[in-house]
């Protein structure tokens, strides 16, 4: 089965085959662009998560936790654009953004007594946290472009 990651990989590929040849409708830019935006941010959660610090020094954890706290955060308010709506997409895409928020706040309320019993505690608790806010922040993207 395919991660999500290949799945816009493969889908980035054809609309890129398909403008090769000119044809490509504008919607389909719009797409691509979010595409992009997409992969991106799932390659940003795959580095942070797989370059995590395996250690108990706070120093050391601090410093990376800071630089993946100010990327969540960064994902609540990013590419605040999409597709026109109507009231009730609005208002969904507002939900969906106060899930989002309420979600990488929970994550920083985790880290605010954080103390490792063992050095691979922390990336063990990032990817978990990882995991919980990505299918928050697709829900949230979707509100915008959907890509199903």
């Amino acid at each position: 089965m395919a991660t999500i990651l290949q799945t816009y990989q493969e889908r980035k590929a054809l609309l890129e085959q398909a403008a090769q040849q000119g044809t490509i409708s504008n919607n389909d830019v719009f797409v691509y662009q979010e595409l992009v935006y997409r992969i991106s941010v799932l390659q940003t959660f795959q580095m942070f998560g797989r370059n995590a610090p395996v250690s108990t020094s706070m120093p050391e954890l601090m410093l990376h936790y800071k630089l993946a706290n100010i990327f969540l955060y960064s994902l609540c308010n990013d590419h605040r654009f999409g597709f026109p709506t109507d009231e009730k997409g609005m208002a969904q895409r507002q939900t969906v953004h106060n899930s989002l928020v309420g979600a990488v706040q929970a994550s920083e309320k985790q880290f605010s007594s954080f103390r490792p019993s063992t050095p691979q505690t922390y990336p063990n608790c990032i990817n978990n946290i990882f995991h919980a806010v990505l299918p928050v922040w697709l829900q949230y993207r979707d509100s915008y472009i959907s890509l199903r």
